[in-house]
């Protein structure tokens, strides 16, 4: 506000006439133009600020200040009449139109001391439309935020180098987390190191407009000590400074990952005995096939005498047990690096990697001596029938050796029925 505001050498009608020539020239814009005289008083004024109003001309010509603007009444304007204090200044207000309704405007005020009266001469602008656009935009924003906030899924933006510049809020509700720790920090570091060059091509290529979008699937350290499972998109933004950046959105997929893992683990093992199935052991064999490091390979065949009058006799649990305590016994005998494998039913086969027959004629003898010890106290012992046979080189398929070995364990039951 200022006291020294005067023009000397200019009649105040010289400034009304100059007034109303300019909102003659710009009366079919939509600013308002508005001439108030000391008093507060409307002098003059154009269509638009009418129109904003919702009064005709001649109705705004009789109009104070105060009549549509709430922020000032009658005794506040005459102190500042009375003192000759007057301002120039840009504001956002609210105007009250004629109908009662609240108007946000801009209004630049400049008021002067013309030839010994005092003018304000204001413009105003409606800004009802941008204010609703902001309040729109403001509410986007707030449901945004809460979106986030309440998301599983973490935010994060990447500079051209990989550098954290924004990590979501939510890390803190979900982990406990300070979002601030990760911003400036390169994202790699917080991924295991087997797929650190995967991230790193991935956001590159993303960078350089090669992909539009891309996704991963990755381990990394957790703030508990443990690693974990996360599953991220990548996708090309823009930054507030108008540079490029990859935004990541990433969820952690811990117990996805267990489940999967669990899957494949069913999928190739015996779910009563927890050895391998069949589809393991066909898919050992042609792995083993391809290569020449593991042979001489054996096959071991068994099969379990009796179980068949077990399931019949005393059940189908004992049966079961039986076979378990099969399973135990079959460990207890092979090496780890053989591969043991349930086919079904009653039938065990059992693959020895770099094993000749020598070396399965000493297994044999230690199978038939384990198996007498293994068998005292148990009320339904284990009995076994086998055959073995050994693959010397490629030359020699295994499923081959297998049939052999099926063929052996068929004559050793057949014997040991004909010797009862």
């Amino acid at each position: 506000m200022s006291k020294d505001n005067n023009i000397e050498g200019f009649r105040p009608q010289d400034f009304k006439d100059g007034f109303r020539v300019l909102t003659n020239l710009l009366d079919r814009s939509k600013v308002g133009f508005v001439l108030m005289g000391e008093d507060f008083n409307v002098l003059d004024a154009n269509e638009s600020f009418a129109d904003m109003l919702g009064y005709e001309l001649e109705e705004v010509k009789k109009l104070h200040l105060w009549d549509w603007n709430p922020e000032f009444d009658a005794e506040e304007m005459e102190s500042l009449r009375e003192n000759k204090t007057w301002f120039n200044a840009i504001l956002e207000q609210k105007n009250r139109r004629k109908d009662g309704k609240l108007l946000d405007v801009m209004v630049s005020v400049d008021a002067k001391m013309i030839g010994g009266e005092v003018l304000s001469f204001c413009i105003m602008v409606d800004q009802t439309e941008r204010k609703r656009l902001e309040r729109a935009l403001e509410r986007k924003e707030a449901r945004l935020n809460s979106f986030v906030e309440n998301s599983k899924d973490i935010l994060f933006g990447l500079d051209s180098q990989g550098i954290i510049s924004y990590f979501s809020p939510n890390v803190k509700k979900l982990y406990r987390m300070d979002p601030r720790m990760f911003l400036g920090k390169n994202y790699v570091d917080f991924i295991l190191p087997e797929y650190r060059d995967d991230i790193r091509s991935k956001v590159a290529a993303i960078i350089d407009g090669e992909v539009e979008h891309a996704s991963a699937e990755y381990q990394i350290y957790g703030m508990d000590g443990n690693t974990h499972w996360v599953a991220t998109s990548f996708s090309l933004s823009m930054n507030d400074d108008d540079r490029l950046e990859v935004i990541g959105i990433s969820r952690h997929i811990d117990e996805q990952k267990a489940y999967e893992e669990r899957l494949t683990y069913l999928s190739f093992h015996d779910a009563l005995t927890g050895l391998y199935n069949r589809a393991y052991y066909e898919d050992a064999i042609a792995r083993l096939e391809k290569g020449r490091s593991a042979y001489p390979i054996t096959v071991f065949s068994m099969d379990i005498d009796g179980l068949k009058a077990v399931n019949d006799t005393i059940g189908h649990h004992e049966g079961d047990k039986l076979i378990i305590r099969c399973a135990d016994f079959l460990r207890s005998i092979f090496r780890t690096e053989d591969l043991i494998a349930r086919l079904g039913g009653d039938e065990f086969v059992v693959l020895l990697p770099r094993t000749g027959e020598e070396f399965v004629l000493e297994v044999e003898k230690r199978l038939l001596r384990e198996l007498e010890i293994f068998n005292k106290g148990e009320k339904v012992p284990l009995s076994l029938s086998y055959g073995f046979a050994t693959s010397y080189n490629m030359d020699d398929p295994i499923h081959q050796t297998y049939i052999k070995t099926d063929d052996l364990l068929l004559d050793a039951k057949r014997k040991r029925i004909n010797d009862m």
